[in-house]
Order: C-alpha cells, then structure tokens, then sequence
C-alpha cells in the first residue's frame, strides 16, 4: 500500500510562531477484481475488471489489520508516542466515528509507560444502536487501561435514529482532530478529512500534522468551543456558544468553524471561484444550492469544472437506490451543471468498494481547488450539502499559500488521472469475482 508525504514546512499565516505543517494523502493500493461478465459503458466499451485500483476487499484489508503499520498510521504513532524526556500530558480526540482498535492499544500501551488525561468527545449516538460515535470495543479497550484518566463528552442528536433532533440545534458532531500536549508545553495537532477507522488505510483522505502549536494553536477556539459544551447541554443553540467569533480576522489562511461561520465559508467559495479559471470539486457530497449556485456562475463565466465522486455517486444513481453512503440524488446537481455547460464540465468517478464485502472503503475527501488567479483550496470536514453546513459541527480550512495549492493540485491531477470519466462508466454494477468475499 502506498501513502504519501507531500511537504514540510513553515506556515505563518496560521501562526504568531513557527508551527510547522506536515500533509500526507491516503492512497490504498488494492487488487484488480475481474468481473464475471464483460459490461458494456456509457460509451458502448466493454470491458471486464475494476481500474483504478481503489476497490478493496477483505482481501486487501483483512480483519484485524493493523491501520498503524501504514505511513500515515506510523505517522500518527509518533506524534502518540511517549517519552522519557518529555512524557505526554494530556490528550483530546475529537470524532464522529472513533472506531480503531490499533490507536486504542497504542494509546493505552503510552498510557502505562507514563499515564496522562484523554477527553474524547465524539457523537452522541442516543439510545438505540449506532455505527456512529465511540464503537463499544474501543471505549472498552480505553476504559479498561485509563479508568478515571477517560473522560468521554458526547455532544449532538442522532439524524439516523431518532426523528426528534431540533433543526435549530446541532445535531452532528462531526469535527476530526487530536491534539497532543507534553509537560514541557510541546504540543502538536492531527487534522482530517476522515475519522480514526478505515480513513488512516483504506479511503481517500488528506491528513493535516501541526506541529509545535503552543506557538500559535488555530484550534484553540474550537478546543475552548468543545470544553463549553462539557458544560452546556448538548444541544444547545448554534448561535450561542462559539469561542471562535474572534479568530482569524486578518490571517490569509483561515480555520473556519462551521456551522457559526458558514456565510465565511460561502464567502471563501465565492471569492476564489470568482478569480478561477480552472475549480475541482473533490468530495463524497454536493447538494449544496448555494455552492450550486457559485459554481454555476463560474461556469457560466467561461472556468473549467471538474468533479471527482466516488464510484457510489454513480451507481446510486443508475440503480435508483442508495449504495453505501450514496443516495440517487447525490450526483443530480453536478449533472445539471455539465447537462447545461457540457463543454467546460466534467465529472469522473474513483472506483472504490464501499457495498461489497466489510471493508466500506471510499473517497471522503471534502475539497475543492481552485486554479488560477488567486489559487486557493478549501479543505476540512464539512460535507458539500445544506444539512451538513447548518447542522453539523465541523472545521474547515481555507490556504492560499503556494506551497500547500502546488501540492493539493499534484494529488489531485494524480488521483484523477486514475478516475474513470462518466461515459466510460458500467451501465450497471458489476458482479464481480473475489473469490470468498460475499456481497
């Protein structure tokens, strides 16, 4: 399996100090599945094997594997890692879904060498069984080494099994950070489009390392934000409690958190979108009217626009019913985009696995690029739909700086060079032949 380490290196416009940022990509490298029957695309091409090499198995990713042994993974080991020298303090995981058994050994593996305090807050998963949230054998696991060092903070209202969450609150905790602070005073952060899963392996996701952050922490006010809540009910109005009213003013590059700054980030996707020649929209979600309507204008204005989906966008929509994550809609506003501008829109499609066999891996980016004039990328945790940026807690970063765009935009010519473009599509879901892994 391949990851990749793209930059280190000085950013001031996130900090009064010299905080450094590390990027990777995840990247899973998995087998070519042959299908059992040849299918026809879009295009009336036959053909007869997965490509792209983002469809993963069992197989590739067998259970038990352990998601540390990867770059990213050993990347996060380090930054979790214990010392004599200078042992850890305390450590915070924000969440949606913590469900690695490898980071929960390894935490409490450094918790024994030289115990410390861990707050997890993550999603309130209510009262009926969720996916979301802490899974049972990780609190388990953390609970059984950490004891009263564990402080877990559940915040939200569960969308998926209870009907009752208030339109007017927050409902989805859906923020993916750490931070880790020594007794020295030493502290770094792990940013992510993805949860502490399948996202350090198997999907696609950017991962962001700040490191040295005491200097100047940009998620202090979202760190302030979340002990709040540990004070307030979980549910309390969205207008009320930011601690992040203050921050950014007059940095280039910005943290945004969302849902108390999403006219700032609507802001962000008009002003480089109106300077863009050239926008990729890269990202799991976009059901966005307002995002609709700003790519559209550029569009309309003579810029290029690509979207990259996962291969489930694709298949819910030709079989008229949800394939994973993916519902039959998810693909209707990119359409009518490249329907009405067919020469200046494309849409292309990563293959990945996210119905067959337990695995579930696929792109979850949240991202858009946009080239030319000012280039910018617009990255973080907030999916590209209405409901997500009025309800969810999520953070979203904002960079200008040439460095980070140069880099952005290599992964993203990379990964799709490597997408399938929609008339090359099947016109229906294959069946294909893995050998013992079930559908």
């Amino acid at each position: 399996m391949r990851f990749f380490l793209i930059f280190i290196l000085l950013f001031p416009g996130f900090s009064s100090g010299n905080s450094e940022i590390q990027v990777y990509f995840t990247e899973p490298v998995c087998s070519d599945y042959s299908y059992k029957f040849e299918v026809q695309t879009q295009s009336g091409r036959s053909i007869n094997k997965t490509h792209g090499g983002f469809f993963c198995t069992q197989k590739d990713y067998p259970s038990g594997f352990d998601s540390l042994s990867g770059t990213v993974g050993v990347r996060i080991a380090t930054s979790l890692k214990n010392s004599e020298s200078d042992p850890i303090k305390n450590i915070e995981i924000a969440d949606y879904i913590l469900s690695d058994m490898s980071i929960a050994k390894y935490i409490c593996l450094q918790f024994r060498s030289s115990p410390f305090e861990l707050s997890i807050y993550t999603q309130n998963p209510g009262e009926k069984p969720s996916s979301i949230g802490i899974r049972p054998p990780v609190l388990a696991e953390l609970s059984s080494c950490m004891k009263e060092r564990l402080h877990l903070i559940l915040i939200g209202c569960n969308v998926f099994t209870s009907k009752d969450c208030p339109r007017d609150k927050i409902n989805t905790m859906h923020l993916k950070l750490i931070k880790i602070e020594r007794r020295s005073g030493y502290a770094e952060e792990i940013a992510s489009s993805g949860n502490l899963g399948r996202g350090i392996y198997a999907n696609l996701e950017d991962w962001l390392f700040f490191t040295n952050t005491q200097q100047g922490d940009i998620h202090r006010c979202l760190w302030l934000t979340l002990r709040k809540l540990n004070f307030l009910n979980k549910e309390s109005d969205k207008h009320d409690y930011s601690e992040c009213k203050e921050k950014n003013a007059k940095q280039e590059d910005q943290l945004l958190l969302i849902p108390f700054d999403k006219e700032d980030f609507y802001s962000a996707f008009r002003k480089a979108s109106s300077n863009a020649n050239e926008i990729t929209i890269v990202s799991m979600d976009f059901k966005d009217k307002k995002l609709f309507n700003i790519i559209d204008f550029s569009a309309d204005n003579g810029a290029k626009i690509h979207f990259i989906a996962s291969s489930d966008w694709y298949y819910s929509y030709i079989l008229k019913k949800e394939i994973g994550t993916a519902n039959p809609d998810d693909i209707s506003m990119a359409l009518k985009i490249k329907n009405k501008y067919p020469e200046r829109v494309t849409i292309s499609f990563i293959e990945n696995n996210f119905y067959f066999g337990s695995v579930g891996n696929t792109l979850h980016h949240k991202l858009a690029l946009f080239r030319g004039g000012e280039n910018t990328v617009i990255t973080g945790t907030t999916n590209m739909n209405a409901g997500a940026i009025n309800h969810n807690l999520d953070q979203a970063y904002i960079f200008h700086g040439k460095s980070i765009v140069n880099e952005y935009s290599s992964y993203i010519d990379r990964i799709n060079f490597r997408s399938i473009p929609l008339n090359e599509m099947p016109t229906a879901l294959p069946e294909l032949s893995v050998g013992d892994i079930q559908r």
